[in-house]
């Protein structure tokens, strides 16, 4: 439960930043606003799914509870089939998030620029050197 909260909130502000970057590209019109649409896209569906697998996890205390400390005579057969259906169905969805968030590996935060200010200067033409003057470097 823990890792998975964990994974939950760092997914949802994963979402977040692409969110708001893909937002500023679409509104700039950048040639990599449709990778950071995308990535967007991916990191919500895995947040989506990470808290349907923690939903299911908040279940399962109650099957917990009366397996341990219930009356063994109160237990039933749907009890330990309910119970292991949970445990089935979450790791199901957190090993599909972890595929999909493993297959797909297009604009990651790490080789595109975050900030906005930096974004300019791939499309500038010249660079400013220490001692004042400047180096172009097109063709």
């Amino acid at each position: 439960m823990i890792f998975t909260s964990f994974a939950l909130i760092l997914g949802t502000c994963l979402a977040m930043i692409y969110k708001n970057k893909s937002d500023e590209k679409m509104r700039n019109m950048d040639p990599f606003r449709l990778e950071f649409r995308e990535q967007y896209m991916l990191s919500l569906i895995i947040s989506i799914v990470i808290a349907v697998a923690q939903c299911l996890l908040y279940i399962l205390p109650h099957f917990t509870n009366k397996f341990y400390y219930y009356n063994p005579d109160n237990i039933t057969q749907s009890d330990l089939s309910n119970a292991q259906g949970l445990y089935s169905a979450t790791n199901v969805l957190l090993m599909l998030t972890w595929v999909m968030a493993s297959a797909v590996n297009k604009a990651s935060i790490n080789d595109l620029d975050m900030d906005p200010e930096d974004s300019n200067a791939r499309y500038n033409d010249e660079v400013e050197t220490n001692d004042g003057g400047s180096t172009s470097f097109a063709e």
